[in-house]
């Protein structure tokens, strides 16, 4: 099959309403979506690969999405020497802007398994690069093949030493923390304490781990409570709360007057008439009337200076704390 004869495969296996909805998904990419779907992708890479693997990815002109994936597939499937799939490999990079063609290629790499030595010095030579989706490249192959006893320590030296403020550098980054700690609990809580991530990146990582259902309860809970600028540390930071011995055990000061929606896990207040008052009791309708959330919320548009003042950039109201992801404290009078 030559160059034209794919070309043309493509077209005939195009589906206009799968096109729509991958475009949505990779906004920003200049390289024209075909939408065909990738089962059909990776039937027609074994076949080119069996045919003329060399012939295919010389004459590729990555005049698609569907083209560069394509070729991902078929590099994946060659056999020879390491050299000369790197070769290969690298010739791809250039033409990459989207994450889909990326993590695609990345993940097709098979023979980075087989010769991790090999593959790894050539990764190191992209750390030099200025390209978002050249580092991309870096950390999704990293991700995928290198997340082993013998380079797990090397992948964590290059995530602290590489910076890119780039969205989907951040993301590839995030996503081979997130997909560490599934491998590797230990080493990855002893990455988060000393790692150089900005706070998006280290809270996208937490965000990611919490999503993943590879990782336990017990874990999760751990780097919910991690979270850089998190409400709950800027609360305390603040004078709000006040910390026990305990890693997750949190008390109310006693002149914090406080509604609580409580969907998982449990606060503890530090005396018996906020125990009353959280609950809703008659120590609560004894110290003030109950007020919804709705309400208590609305209190402060109209009236700034009932609240305590916490400053945070990264809440949307300075007077609404969240308490891991889904409680959230609405401070009625100030401390």
């Amino acid at each position: 099959m030559n160059l034209h004869e794919i070309k043309e495969e493509l077209e005939r296996r195009r589906d206009e309403k799968y096109r729509e909805f991958s475009l949505s998904l990779t906004k920003g990419s200049a390289l024209p979506m075909l939408g065909v779907r990738l089962p059909q992708l990776r039937a027609m890479a074994a076949v080119i690969a069996k045919e003329d693997a060399r012939g295919f990815l010389e004459s590729c002109d990555f005049s698609s999405m569907e083209m560069t994936t394509l070729y991902g597939f078929v590099l994946g499937r060659l056999r020879g020497e390491i050299g000369e799939a790197l070769g290969w490999f690298a010739r791809a990079i250039p033409h990459i802007d989207n994450w889909a063609n990326c993590d695609a290629l990345c993940q097709s790499f098979k023979q980075a398994a087989k010769h991790p030595a090999e593959t790894w010095e050539f990764l190191m030579t992209l750390r030099a690069s200025e390209e978002p989706f050249t580092l991309r490249v870096l950390v999704v192959t990293m991700l995928c093949h290198f997340l082993t006893d013998d380079y797990i320590d090397r992948v964590f030296a290059v995530l602290n030493e590489t910076h890119c403020d780039a969205y989907y550098y951040k993301m590839g980054a995030a996503w081979a923390a997130a997909t560490a700690m599934a491998k590797y609990r230990d080493k990855t809580f002893a990455f988060l304490e000393t790692t150089a991530f900005d706070d998006w990146t280290y809270n996208k990582a937490i965000q990611k781990m919490l999503e993943s259902r590879c990782i336990s309860p017990e874990d999760k809970a751990r780097v919910d409570f991690a979270k850089r600028n998190c409400a709950l540390q800027c609360a305390a930071r603040a004078g709000l709360l006040r910390r026990s011995k305990g890693v997750e055990r949190w008390f109310f000061r006693k002149k914090l007057v406080a509604t609580v929606r409580r969907q998982r896990g449990r606060l503890q207040p530090s005396s018996r008439t906020e125990r009353g008052f959280l609950r809703g009791g008659a120590a609560a309708r004894k110290a003030k009337p109950r007020l919804s959330e709705k309400k208590v919320a609305a209190s402060y548009k109209g009236s700034p200076r009932r609240g305590t003042d916490v400053h945070n950039d990264t809440l949307a109201n300075p007077h609404e704390i969240k308490v891991f992801g889904s409680r959230r404290i609405y401070f009625t009078e100030k401390i």
